[in-house]
């Protein structure tokens, strides 16, 4: 062909070549876990409620109340409020406004025990806090000794930790995995997949940075989270494949390993005690 057609028709093709589809983000699936997402997680991260407010913040409080003290606990933009009451010749109660309605006489309580650590007492409990109108989460709750010196620091705070989440549901490369989130999703969190099934984290082997490329099972991926918004995509540029966790029970085959003695010398485990009962002190 020539003329105007075939002119026509090169800038067709070239207009298609230039349109590459961009490969389509892998499905999420998002469901709220109400407690227990501490244990999934492998920890927690403590947070701090401090008493330094009055009893404004309240419509109406519970009666007999002896030596009060006022805070919020807070995570995100909610807060709820509680009261401490810690009376000199008794055991502390504590109360929560679970539904942020100002009355804390209508609320469930909160468990509140109380140990004996050497000379000091220390509490610890659990609770829970309304986070919408289908929503409720649990939190965990511990308060040291107020006159314990050594944590002067905490002497007018409540310390508590988040037991709910979210948690993601999806595939990569066609194998389903599960992570759980305690916090808002952002660039730069770290997010424990369990990769093994064995029920523990290993920090260098299975967590998730999000909008950081990883590869666990062949494909490099990418977990971004624009507005807190989760979503998986695969990388732009690989990244080599991270091993499995090393199995450390008792009763599996010692790892191998280089090490470098006190002369100096290298020294390769088990291949230079071949034969020999060896005892690892680490």
């Amino acid at each position: 062909m020539s003329g105007p057609g075939r002119f026509q028709l090169s800038t067709a093709i070239l207009a298609l070549a230039c349109f590459v589809p961009s490969a389509p983000a892998e499905e999420i699936k998002e469901t709220f876990i109400s407690k227990g997402l501490t244990e999934k997680m492998g920890g927690y991260r403590p947070l701090r409620a401090e008493m330094d407010q009055d009893a404004s913040i309240v419509t109406k409080a519970p009666e007999g109340l002896k030596n009060p003290k006022y805070g919020y606990i807070t995570t995100g933009d909610q807060k709820w409020a509680f009261i401490l009451d810690e009376p000199e010749d008794a055991d502390g109660s504590l109360y929560i406004d679970v539904n942020a309605d100002g009355d804390l006489t209508n609320d469930a309580r909160p468990k509140w025990m109380v140990a004996k650590v050497g000379e000091f007492k220390q509490y610890r409990g659990g609770g829970q806090v309304k986070l919408d109108d289908k929503r409720t989460g649990e939190i965990g709750l511990y308060r040291f000794d107020p006159k314990d010196s050594r944590r002067a620091v905490l002497a007018n705070t409540l310390m508590f930790y988040t037991d709910f989440g979210t948690e993601l549901s999806f595939q990569l490369d066609g194998k389903p995995f599960t992570v759980a989130v305690g916090e808002t999703l952002a660039d730069g969190k770290s997010l424990p997949l369990d990769r093994d099934g064995n029920g523990r984290i290993s920090r260098r082997f299975e967590v998730i940075t999000i909008g950081k490329p990883f590869n666990f099972t062949g494909t490099s991926y990418v977990l971004s989270a624009a507005d807190g918004t989760p979503k998986l995509d695969k990388a732009a540029e690989p990244v080599e494949q991270t091993p499995l966790p090393p199995n450390l029970t008792v009763g599996q085959k010692a790892l191998s390993f280089t090490a470098t003695n006190m002369n100096g010398e290298a020294v390769k485990f088990p291949g230079d005690y071949k034969g020999r009962l060896v005892m690892l002190d680490f």
